[in-house]
């Protein structure tokens, strides 16, 4: 059996925690910073597209803003928007409200990752539509 001295461990554990030390995570942006990235048209649409999929975990969902960038966004970000949006009730009914306003194209409706996730959120709903 192999016997380390105080000293010994405690030097173990130093190196290894001075090797971590210098890789730090890069900072993760906020909710704010990811807001103005998936406002900007400007910005490419994989990032944009990420910046949905992060915004949708935070509690509460910025869903007022994903109907907002909906309308003048490209099918991919609608989709990618709409395939976040059908998560939650409330979101559900944002885009449902949204499409019927003409300002998100139905076709998105016809996407089974989105169709049913909708279709089972909003069942009771969409029959008295």
């Amino acid at each position: 059996m192999i016997r380390f001295s105080r000293l010994t461990i405690v030097l173990c554990l130093l190196l290894v925690w001075g090797h971590h030390a210098g890789k730090t995570a890069a900072p993760q942006p906020g909710r704010q910073q990811l807001i103005r990235l998936l406002q900007s048209p400007a910005e490419p649409l994989d990032q944009r597209v990420a910046a949905v999929e992060r915004l949708a975990h935070l509690d509460p969902p910025p869903e007022a803003i994903f109907v907002r960038v909906m309308e003048a966004s490209s099918r991919s970000l609608q989709r990618a928007i709409a395939q976040q949006l059908v998560r939650t009730r409330s979101g559900s009914a944002a885009l449902l409200n949204s499409i019927e306003k003409g300002k998100a194209s139905a076709r998105l409706l016809q996407q089974k990752t989105i169709r049913d996730p909708l279709l089972r959120m909003m069942e009771k709903d969409l029959e008295e539509r």
